[in-house]
């Protein structure tokens, strides 16, 4: 499957959508329901794993591993700040 042209990187699309002011605005706690929400309505494939892995390190400030982009899209969309 080829990927569609983009000019936006994933993150710059996800604080657009969200309504950040700054790219920085995406680690605060209080956005997170907003990115998870953005992230739930995106076509998870217009993006590459290596790009929802650097998403899911810069929102969550965690490094994994996943095998596939919907992997890492879906940990975003089940994130949660606080760990039981």
């Amino acid at each position: 499957m080829e990927k569609k042209e983009r000019t936006l990187e994933l993150l710059e699309v996800i604080a657009g959508r969200v309504g950040c002011g700054f790219l920085s605005d995406l680690h605060q706690s209080w956005e997170l329901p907003y990115v998870q929400h953005v992230i739930r309505g995106m076509d998870v494939q217009e993006y590459d794993l290596p790009e929802w892995t650097d998403a899911v390190k810069y929102i969550t400030g965690e490094i994994r591993e996943f095998e596939t982009a919907e992997q890492a899209a879906e940990y975003l969309r089940e994130y949660t700040l606080y760990k039981r």
